[in-house]
């Protein structure tokens, strides 16, 4: 009796370690397996270009340290070259101050640091609404008579294309103190109309600039003007020698993306934007229209889009081909 009650025990006991390990099998067979997260690659491709930009500092005058000039009467002398920094100094009429600093940009106008009547202090020489708040005497602070005189201008002619580096001032007349037209964006295309004159120790052109669907005629510094070496209306140089399924890259020095377009010509439909160093594909080309020479172009990116780029012109060409070594094709 007693070997049959044990034998049914260790029995039992079997019975209840199989349980316990089907079930232990079980939950684990049921537990799902993840699968690793799949990793997103960017490739380069087009970009928006970005929104307007603010005014910024264009031109400072041309002064020089220890340099006399004249403050206009009503303008804050400030602790910093900014206009929150605290107020030292003010003139209740015009003053012959020294230069001994300066410029520096601050609150997107060039400020002077002077050696004033009471307290020295940082000035700003103007805004676009006031005019210039500071004027050269003409002397430095030894007596020493100034004779400004202009560098070589910038070998453009009329009806030539030049874009900006920075934002400008176009003005009613050449010199620093022409009434502001309009400030031409960083980035703008210009024609060239005449020029140049020397005022105030700087080359001024005159120019055609359309700014937000406006096109205004006036004067402009060359300072920020970087030349594209093709005109308005000239014929198409010889085009670059591409071919068809070539691969290049967007390549440019100018600072200014390339407007990718829905056929050839400066005022079709802009498809994007391209930055230096995005990839494409020649398909089609080259075609002559507004001067410069235009290539269909597939863009090498994670979304296919295929339009029209200009080649640019000699001097500042943007589309770049890539030769590969035949040992490697």
């Amino acid at each position: 009796m007693r070997k049959h009650l044990t034998t049914g025990l260790i029995s039992l006991l079997l019975i209840i370690i199989l349980i316990i390990g089907m079930g232990t099998s079980t939950a684990q067979d049921t537990t799902p397996t993840l699968s690793p997260t799949p990793t997103l690659t960017s490739t380069p491709g087009p970009t928006v270009t970005p929104g307007p930009r603010p005014l910024g500092c264009d031109t400072a005058l041309p002064l020089q340290i220890g340099e006399l000039v004249w403050v206009r009467h009503g303008v804050i002398i400030r602790h910093q070259p900014t206009r929150s920094g605290a107020q030292v100094n003010y003139f209740t009429e015009p003053t012959l101050v020294e230069i001994i600093g300066g410029p520096v940009c601050g609150d997107d106008y060039y400020w002077w640091q002077i050696k004033a009547p009471g307290n020295d202090g940082w000035v700003a020489e103007g805004t676009i609404d006031f005019g210039a708040f500071l004027e050269s005497s003409g002397f430095l602070s030894d007596g020493t008579p100034i004779n400004r005189t202009c560098n070589s201008p910038l070998e453009v002619t009329a009806g030539e294309i030049v874009v900006l580096a920075a934002d400008v001032r176009v003005r009613e007349a050449p010199g620093l103190g022409g009434r502001v037209e309009t400030i031409a964006p960083r980035d703008s295309q210009l024609t060239i109309l005449g020029g140049p004159e020397c005022v105030d120790g700087f080359n001024w052109w005159q120019v055609r600039a359309t700014v937000l669907g406006v096109t205004y005629e006036g004067w402009m510094v060359e300072t920020y003007m970087l030349t594209t070496s093709y005109l308005e209306t000239a014929d198409c140089a010889v085009p670059l020698r591409l071919s068809i399924g070539q691969r290049a890259h967007v390549q440019y020095r100018d600072f200014t993306p390339k407007a990718l377009r829905v056929a050839p010509g400066r005022e079709r439909e802009l498809l994007y934007t391209l930055v230096n160093n995005v990839p494409l594909e020649i398909v089609g080309g080259p075609v002559c229209v507004d001067g410069l020479n235009w290539w269909q172009v597939r863009v090498l990116a994670s979304r296919e889009v295929v339009g029209w780029l200009a080649e640019g012109g000699p001097g500042n060409y943007w589309i770049d081909p890539i030769t590969i070594d035949p040992r490697y094709q």
